[in-house]
């Protein structure tokens, strides 16, 4: 037995020399071993990265549990992971990461901007947001890692994040038919089934905004504005009013909300026919939408478009009850503005829902069948905090809602024959997903707002 413990004592003996004496003399000086101890404390060891790129190939050889160790660091997990990853060599260099900065409350906008030019040189801020104290941010990582120790010095600065990609939940069904769908066969079963075919309010007057990969301007949806917050104001040839649904998951979430039917003669109209929809387009071709454009969408939502509720059918990572999108979506719900988000389609397990759905104050919607019963892939909680939810279930397994043409969806549906045809593109095709039940849930909160006015956010999900 002491032969065996011998061993370990040696190799952390030989890798200390190594570190002293032998790695200096061929430029390894990348770690600051000023303080070796602190390594059992938990503290911080700086990476020194001044220098030149030469140095990059040696530290990936390093562990980078030794290097990084972020534990009392501003760096959320994700970011965290990132940085102890890196592969520093020429070849593989990423020159920037997108990171969102957050600030303590009541730090003006000016304060964030004017703290970030006195630390990082390397930078460029993309928003610097009103709906959430805090700002997203392109820097070096490099540079990153080296101010990390500077960047505990302002005690304005809360907390720091890797900028995310959000997913839309979908689930299609990818089976062959011998010919296109019949509306014989297919019943519109989920107005009936929250009882939205039997209340006297359309939706009239409610402005509904759909956060997603844009709204294709299909003849049965009535869309009062388009915003697209995916576009780089550096590359002149990206129209930033190229609003236009390239995914089919936004088009067919918003027929869901407020499709009138008109092209199936009134048969696939969605839950409150009459609403204004507002389109916010941030999502890519392929159904990714970026957590830095969300948030902006979700601030031009509540402060420019005057939007009564939010319909988001996205989610992702982990369900932490705390972030910047979770952030976002409790301001927008103190300034009278609901959101609703979808669970996820991980379920249905426990701790199998993400972000946003594990926010406080957005209402979460998990998705349901024809029968009434629980969707197998229906995401649940709780949060890590074990906050629980969804907060309610809504119909969301084979629904028809409005096709956007030419999108991904629609060719693919097309290609399969899983889709209705009628004239001047007036198409439809069914999905399943949380992403289908939240916006019949956002539909259905459209008619009780229209009932009663007066009900705040909280009392309509209570009362729903």
């Amino acid at each position: 037995m002491k032969k065996f413990n011998k061993k370990p004592n040696l190799l952390i003996f030989a890798i200390i020399l190594t570190s002293f004496l032998i790695a200096p003399l061929f430029g390894f000086g990348l770690v600051d071993v000023k303080n070796t101890q602190n390594v059992q404390d938990d503290q911080n060891i700086v990476i020194n990265l001044d220098s030149s790129q030469s140095k990059a190939t040696d530290l990936q050889n390093i562990d980078s549990s030794i290097l990084l160790n972020f534990k009392s660091s501003l760096f959320d997990n994700s970011l965290k992971d990132y940085l102890s990853k890196l592969y520093l060599t020429q070849e593989c260099n990423p020159k920037d990461v997108n990171i969102i900065v957050l600030f303590k409350d009541l730090t003006n906008k000016r304060e964030r901007s004017d703290v970030i030019d006195s630390i990082f040189e390397d930078y460029k801020i993309i928003y610097n947001y009103n709906i959430i104290p805090g700002l997203t941010l392109k820097v070096n990582p490099y540079e990153l890692v080296e101010k990390e120790n500077e960047l505990m010095q302002y005690s304005k600065i809360q907390k720091i994040y890797k900028s995310k990609t959000y997913k839309t939940p979908v689930i299609k069904d990818s089976m062959p038919k011998s010919n296109n769908l019949n509306l014989n066969d297919y019943d519109n079963w989920w107005v009936p089934a929250i009882g939205a075919d039997s209340v006297a309010e359309t939706g009239n007057g409610m402005r509904v905004a759909v956060i997603d990969s844009g709204i294709y301007h299909h003849s049965d949806l009535d869309v009062i504005l388009d915003r697209n917050f995916v576009w780089d104001p550096e590359d002149k040839s990206v129209d930033p009013f190229a609003y236009q649904d390239l995914n089919g998951h936004g088009t067919h979430c918003a027929g869901l909300i407020g499709s009138d039917g008109g092209g199936s003669s009134g048969k696939y109209r969605g839950i409150a026919p009459d609403v204004d929809l507002i389109n916010a387009k941030a999502g890519n071709s392929v159904g990714g939408l970026n957590d830095s454009d969300i948030i902006n969408a979700i601030e031009w939502c509540v402060e420019t478009a005057n939007a009564d509720i939010i319909s988001m059918s996205f989610g992702g990572g982990s369900p932490a009850a705390h972030d910047p999108m979770t952030l976002a979506i409790s301001n927008a719900t103190d300034q009278g503005v609901i959101c609703v988000v979808a669970a996820g389609n991980s379920g249905p397990g426990y701790f199998t829902g993400g972000s946003p759905a594990s926010g406080i104050d957005a209402i979460t919607v998990g998705a349901s069948d024809s029968n009434n019963e629980l969707a197998s892939f229906s995401s649940w909680g709780p949060t890590f905090s074990y906050i629980g939810y969804p907060d309610v279930v809504a119909p969301g397994v084979d629904v028809i809602s409005t096709s956007a043409k030419d999108s991904g969806i629609a060719r693919e549906m097309e290609f399969i024959g899983n889709y209705f045809d009628f004239s001047f593109n007036a198409d439809y095709y069914p999905l399943s997903g949380t992403s289908m039940a939240t916006p019949v849930v956002a539909g259905a909160l459209a008619l009780l707002k229209e009932a009663y006015p007066s009900l705040t956010p909280k009392q309509r999900e209570l009362h729903y």
